[in-house]
């Protein structure tokens, strides 16, 4: 042998940069929470397996069949405010989804974050509903309350003028 390079390259930190980039990919894709990403020109580039049930629990085959409507809009407004959109309300059907974005300025891309929310819906309508009756009962109950003591006066009365007239 006359001549004899070797190259050696350390690879743990690219190792362990992969391996935070695939811990963080999975968190996206494994969470149960519909997850979806819109690049600047409002067009849906990445979405997780629970953003496709979503569609699919609602009776919708695709998923842009249950985006709002104007979600290309309100992308671009994230993007060019640089603030996230308070949560968005839509009506499919029967159900209600919440939607909230959030731009990620150094990607120019917007995070958009769903969420199921006609049962709470439902839950909050019959609070409403109880408190209101139990308003009602309140009341009902100072007026029974009130009765009572008038009742007791009455009686009270009767039995002075009782007392008045066996003296």
């Amino acid at each position: 042998i006359l001549h004899f390079e070797s190259i050696v390259e350390d690879v743990t930190d690219r190792k362990r940069a992969e391996a935070e980039i695939q811990k963080l990919a999975a968190f996206a894709r494994f969470n149960p929470n519909p997850i979806l990403e819109f690049n600047a020109e409002g067009k849906l580039v990445y979405f997780n397996e629970a953003a496709h049930q979503l569609a699919e629990s609602i009776g919708r085959g695709s998923l842009a069949a249950v985006l709002p409507t104007d979600a290309a809009h309100l992308v671009r407004e994230c993007l060019q405010s640089g603030k996230s959109r308070p949560p968005y309300e839509t009506r499919l059907g029967e159900r209600t989804v919440s939607w909230s974005f959030f731009p990620i300025q150094e990607s120019r891309v917007v995070h958009c974050y769903a969420v199921a929310i006609t049962e709470r819906l439902g839950l909050e309508a019959q609070l409403r509903h109880v408190r209101r009756i139990a308003v009602v009962v309140e009341e009902v109950v100072a007026l029974a309350d009130g009765l009572v003591v008038l009742a007791l006066g009455v009686q009270r009365a009767d039995e002075l003028e009782l007392d008045a007239r066996l003296v």
